[in-house]
């Protein structure tokens, strides 16, 4: 990821760790969130901004 700006990078990292998390709990996003302890509705809108959902 060398040459990408900060925010693409951060963007990756976080796409790469909820899919891994989504992975490794099934697809149970109230799972995903309370591993990654974030709220719900914060991880909902993240992904939906990255993509993922």
């Amino acid at each position: 990821m060398q040459g990408a700006g900060l925010k693409a990078s951060v963007d990756a990292f976080q796409r790469s760790l909820i899919a891994d998390c989504l992975e490794r709990h099934q697809g149970r996003w109230a799972e995903v969130a309370r591993d990654l302890a974030v709220d719900r509705a914060n991880l909902n809108r993240l992904a939906k901004r990255l993509g993922i959902r």
